[in-house]
């Protein structure tokens, strides 16, 4: 399988909508983790059900992950 995504630079854009994103949490190292973005906090590791931010984690770019395609019938 081949995916093709577009990194985002978080200084100039956000994404537009609460949701699970790619996302760089190093200004210095490679690291890129899995983590939630809430719309109404505007930052990853926020989610809009919370009544804070407090363990929000900042993002240097970011990326919307592909859909997951179904699974094959045989398991794999």
């Amino acid at each position: 399988m081949e995916y093709k995504m577009t990194i985002h630079n978080a200084k100039e854009e956000l994404p537009l909508k609460s949701g699970t994103y790619l996302v760089k949490t190093s200004d210095q190292f490679n690291v890129w983790q899995v983590l939630g973005y809430s719309i109404k906090f505007k930052k990853f590791n926020a989610y809009d059900s919370q009544d804070n931010d407090k363990y929000s984690i900042k993002g240097y770019m970011w990326a919307e992950l592909p859909e997951e395609e179904e699974e094959l019938s045989d398991g794999y």
